[in-house]
């Protein structure tokens, strides 16, 4: 940008970055932002230059609770009913009849009344 008034020849540029780090140990997420931005003033008649810069950080922290979300559940309903069908069952046809037909009653007992008198 060019000031008449002042005999200046101004440059302004910005530079940004960004960066992520997730930590998986306590489920947060650190985005940093680094903003640069360099001035350059250029005199018009005596052709002095002046350069300067300014930098600013932005830390941002945030959790994740939709991570834990996403995956127990998902695990959950995929072991657990899996093996709680495989072995539960099997175990308990096998064991439970060969005990309990030993233990019922023979068939009823010949002590039926005789048929009804007249």
């Amino acid at each position: 940008m060019i000031d008449h008034q002042n005999s200046r020849l101004t440059d302004t540029t910005t530079y940004t970055s960004a960066k992520t780090i997730t930590n998986t140990t306590n489920k947060t997420t650190t985005r940093t932002t680094n903003t640069t931005t360099i001035n350059i003033i250029t005199n018009i008649i005596t052709n002095h230059i002046t350069i300067t810069s300014a930098k600013t950080n932005n830390n941002n922290t945030t959790t994740l609770p939709s991570t834990l979300q996403q995956t127990l559940p998902s695990t959950l309903l995929l072991t657990l009913p899996s093996i709680l069908s495989r072995t539960l069952p099997s175990t308990l046809q096998q064991t439970l009849p060969s005990t309990l037909p030993p233990t019922l009653p023979p068939t009823l007992p010949p002590t039926l009344p005789p048929t009804l008198p007249p």
